[in-house]
């Protein structure tokens, strides 16, 4: 099962709500696209209960407790008031704390899994909601604008697709940090983002509220948003979701390759994917 990349086209950031058990949350207006790659995630059922990870990211990453997966498959068995059981097989592809949704979209997967095979018949929205913020979105896996701490979803099924660049710089960006120089400058409300009737169009009138927080900690993503702006054939580029992955958009195939090409030129060590951003991916 595909646990597909989410970008961030869009990210609109309003003041952190405080009290209770949303502290710490911000409300947020987003237009939240799929790309056509991502991490792959197998569960057996038969097996003992359990989480093994392989893959190009997988080393380091925790198979624990504190592992989205793992949270998620114990919210779910809880909710079905039955024992926890099976073993999940995550092939990482996606880089770590990238900014691109890579845990929420596993844990998304894992949930989607438990159900295919015990239908147990749960709110997977609610469980998700529970453990991420992002992981809502990851299970409906389609455009979406993304509203309110995460859970208030509107999918939009005309906009086409895009051909984007990834590239991810080998390090990550701490969102809790992110969001706490954010909060320094705090917003009464969520700006609203202006939408029509393309993705191009749509990421062109909106922006994302924590870029220029993640360059004020890292000027390397500002350079490398720069640089791909400047790559022939791009239309748009920006920082997905709160970093460090970046992205660039482009009017055809073939100029977005020979921009995949030249970056890996300049910079051989970075993660720099082609990939195709839309509706027509699904992550089943």
């Amino acid at each position: 099962m595909w646990a597909l990349a989410k970008i961030n086209l869009t990210l609109h950031v309003g003041t952190a709500i405080g009290g209770g058990q949303d502290k710490g949350y911000h409300p947020l207006d987003s237009l939240v696209v799929f790309a056509d790659i991502g991490d792959e995630l197998s569960y057996d059922p038969k097996a003992s209960f359990g989480l093994t990870i392989d893959g190009p990211f997988g080393p380091g990453l925790e198979t624990n407790n504190d592992n989205l997966i793992v949270k998620v498959a114990a919210a779910y068995f809880k909710a079905a008031n039955k024992p926890v059981q099976g073993h999940f097989h995550l092939i990482k592809n996606l880089p770590l704390a990238s900014g691109i949704g890579g845990g929420s979209a596993d844990a998304a997967a894992a949930l989607r899994a438990l159900e295919d095979v015990h239908k147990s018949g749960q709110n997977l929205y609610r469980i998700g909601e529970s453990i991420g913020a992002d992981i809502p979105v990851c299970l409906l896996s389609e455009t979406t604008r993304m509203c309110g701490i995460g859970e208030e979803l509107f999918p939009l099924m005309d906009l086409g697709t895009v051909t984007a660049l990834l590239v991810n710089p080998g390090f990550g960006v701490s969102t809790q940090e992110i969001f706490t120089r954010f909060d320094d400058s705090p917003r009464d409300a969520v700006p609203q983002g202006q939408w029509g009737s393309t993705l191009i169009e749509i990421a062109k009138r909106g922006r994302n509220d924590l870029q220029d927080v993640a360059i004020s900690m890292r000027p390397e993503v500002g350079k490398l948003i720069e640089e791909m702006a400047e790559l022939e054939g791009a239309i748009l580029s920006r920082m997905s979701g709160s970093g460090a992955t970046c992205f660039a958009l482009f009017d055809s195939d073939i100029a977005a390759e020979k921009a995949r090409d030249e970056m890996l030129k300049r910079y051989p060590n970075f993660w720099c994917v082609k990939t195709s951003l839309g509706n027509q991916f699904r992550a089943d």
